[in-house]
């Protein structure tokens, strides 16, 4: 019995490690290897950390959760060394784990401290600030696709373009004539 008894014991030990070990994995903190992006496969390699000589220990390629089968899509890439943290519900790292997206840390920092506002910043500089009372695009270039655009509100005022005729009333220059001159930094087709 005694012997039967002990066998139980080591046998319950090791499924106990077994568990404790798969616990551990599923949620792992890693940086995002430089370079391994892959945006056909929309899979990326983590950092996990580094073995007895100092090599990396990398994840396999994972693919990143991204909001995108809802009303709302959004296409965003992990950045080199971005911070990730890489789940398997299993505890089985392989093809049912994913990165997803973690904190901001010392190699990328948030594009606000303000609790009024949020904000969406993308690597070139461009950036959407969204406040109770305005929203602000700031980019080098803007372009807008659109069959109506409305500036400033409804029922506003049309807008002519270089080239359109405008109708003059009075004076010496009465009559039906084209725009010559416009804006330096707004254009329209």
């Amino acid at each position: 019995m005694s012997r039967l008894v002990s066998s139980e014991l080591r046998t319950l030990h090791r499924k106990v490690q077994k568990l404790d070990r798969r616990l551990a994995t599923t949620l792992l903190p890693g940086k995002v290897k430089p370079g391994s992006q892959d945006l056909e496969k929309r899979t990326v390699r983590l950092i996990l950390g580094t073995d007895a000589q100092g090599k990396e220990v990398l994840s396999p390629p994972v693919r990143w959760q991204q909001q995108g089968a809802g009303t709302l899509k959004i296409h965003a890439v992990p950045a080199d060394n971005e911070q990730m943290m890489l789940t398997s519900q299993s505890g089985t790292i392989g093809a049912g784990s994913s990165a997803q997206w973690a904190t901001y840390d010392q190699d990328h920092s948030p594009p606000s401290n303000k609790d009024t506002e949020a904000v969406i910043e993308f690597a070139t500089g461009a950036r959407w600030t969204i406040e109770k009372t305005r929203q602000r695009l700031a980019a080098e270039n803007v372009h807008v696709d659109a069959n109506n655009v409305t500036l400033g509100g409804e029922g506003g005022q049309k807008v002519a373009r270089v080239g359109d005729m405008v109708q003059v009333g009075a004076g010496s220059s009465a009559g039906l004539w084209p725009i010559v001159t416009g804006s330096d930094i707004v254009s329209a087709t």
